[in-house]
């Protein structure tokens, strides 16, 4: 169920006028107490607990704050993102590094292509923007429960390798290397297999994006099915399709997937542009992204 602004809103100012009544009515109780010199245990620990009441309250009402201020801004975040990960990109259609190649494959550079000596994946902007995905697919529902779940798993994985030399592995590609060159990459639960299913994960974002942009009254759940087919259909298995397929009728109507992303009060308009703007400045870092792992041998991979 989606709460709208305005319930969040209500919720919030009766959480207010509760917490003002409860604290106000002890803390005066206690001070005519004080004033008299009989402070008792009970006016004492009334307020203590208001304190407390009042305490659980801010936090939950700034937990809420802050969800809402997450969608509210999703889209825009993931612009700023982006935009880092856009700086590293390189000119051309060719994405291959010279020494982030193995020898035993060659990456074949079209003659007219200018291509730059190095290329880099900032890890922190990526793995930033894939938390944001996330965060969208939870406004569409439990149609992409699987795929939220898969995207964490692939979050955490190259989280984790980071940490283990943040000053080496804070570039994408110097782990990809690292895996490549010692014959790991295609085994197992790999951070090369993460890079590549978020890469995908966030070509699904952008093909439905792309489709509601045109229409926010476009039919949801086509628009689900229609960038699932041309971005995640090709390398999933019959498992994966058939978990897909069961959830599809679970998805929401478009406008209430719209309403969710937009700040309040904010026209279709505005989101429209956010979300052109986002596109624009995706598409390059995608396609770059698909050259790197193309140069690896790793863009062919399936799943069960």
């Amino acid at each position: 169920m989606f709460r709208t602004p305005l319930q969040t809103e209500t919720t919030q100012q009766q959480i207010y006028s509760c917490i003002i009544h409860h604290l106000s009515h002890n803390f005066t109780r206690f001070s005519n107490a004080a004033e008299n010199q009989t402070p008792t245990v009970s006016h004492i620990f009334k307020l203590k607990s208001s304190k407390y009441v009042v305490g659980v309250c801010v936090v939950y009402i700034m937990k809420r704050r802050r969800e809402f201020e997450m969608v509210a801004s999703e889209i825009r975040s993931a612009i700023e993102e982006v935009s880092l990960l856009v700086v590293n990109l390189k000119t051309g259609a060719a994405a291959a590094v010279d020494d982030a190649v193995p020898n035993t494959a060659p990456v074949p550079i079209p003659a007219p292509v200018p291509v730059q000596t190095s290329v880099h994946i900032q890890i922190k902007p990526f793995l930033s923007l894939c938390n944001l995905l996330v965060q969208v697919l939870d406004k569409i529902g439990p149609t992409m429960a699987v795929l939220r779940q898969d995207i964490r798993h692939n979050i955490e994985r190259l989280e984790k390798f980071y940490e283990s030399d943040p000053s080496i592995y804070w570039d994408v590609v110097e782990i990809l290397k690292k895996e490549v060159n010692e014959g790991k990459a295609k085994k197992g639960p790999t951070c090369s297999k993460a890079f590549v299913w978020l890469n995908r994960s966030l070509d699904f974002a952008l093909a439905l994006l792309e489709l509601l942009v045109k229409d926010f009254g476009r039919n949801m759940e086509e628009a689900v099915e229609a960038s699932y087919i041309t971005t995640l259909k090709p390398w999933h298995g019959w498992i994966s399709s058939a978990a897909y397929k069961v959830a599809l009728k679970l998805v929401p109507d478009s406008r209430t997937f719209v309403d969710v992303l937009k700040v309040k009060g904010e026209e279709d308009d505005v989101l429209k542009k956010d979300i052109q703007n986002l596109i624009s400045l995706l598409i390059p870092v995608l396609e770059q992204n698909k050259d790197i792992l193309r140069a690896y041998g790793l863009d062919k991979l399936k799943s069960t």
